[in-house]
């Protein structure tokens, strides 16, 4: 593995953590797969609206109230997601 697709584009792969140690841990780890040549294959990008269910599900339910979360809920289930 030579971090480029078969195309000859480059193969990124990109990690998030809360805290700066947390995405120290996860590169050594992607790293230490693409050095054992066991990375997973890349997954295809979500769509919009299964990137806001996955938001409001998991991200906005931990950060914001309930009446403020059901309030995102209304607008984005019934509005945005059949629209995009």
């Amino acid at each position: 593995m030579d971090g480029l697709k078969d195309d000859g584009t480059p193969n990124r792969r990109h990690v998030t953590g809360a805290r700066r140690t947390d995405v120290a841990v996860k590169k050594k780890e992607l790293e230490r797969k693409r050095d054992q040549g066991a990375v997973d294959a890349a997954g295809r990008a979500p769509t919009v609206q299964a990137w806001l269910d996955h938001w409001l599900d998991n991200i906005a339910a931990n950060r914001v109230r309930p009446l403020t979360l059901e309030g995102y809920r209304s607008l984005v289930r019934p509005h945005l997601g059949p629209r995009l």
